[in-house]
């Protein structure tokens, strides 16, 4: 494992913004699938390979990158 973290989490990011992004274009029923995301963020924590800091900025970073393709693309569902 590297000896520092990097800012923010890029499995975090990536993991969030692509089931973000298929419960944008899916049935609502799909919320469920946001434990996959919430799981990855939880095992870079205890993997030791990012801070807690490093996990929520990259959800919050990939929430917010799939809102923003999301309406930028014309999405009706989005916000």
């Amino acid at each position: 494992c590297p000896e520092d973290s990097s800012f923010p989490s890029g499995h975090t990011t990536a993991a969030f913004a692509g089931v973000s992004s298929i419960i944008l274009v899916m049935p609502r029923r799909l919320f469920p699938l946001y434990i996959v995301p919430v799981l990855v963020g939880a095992s870079r924590l205890a993997l030791g390979v990012h801070t807690l800091m490093d996990v929520a900025a990259g959800a919050f970073l990939g929430l917010a990158i799939s809102l923003i393709v999301a309406r930028l693309s014309g999405q009706p569902k989005a916000l």
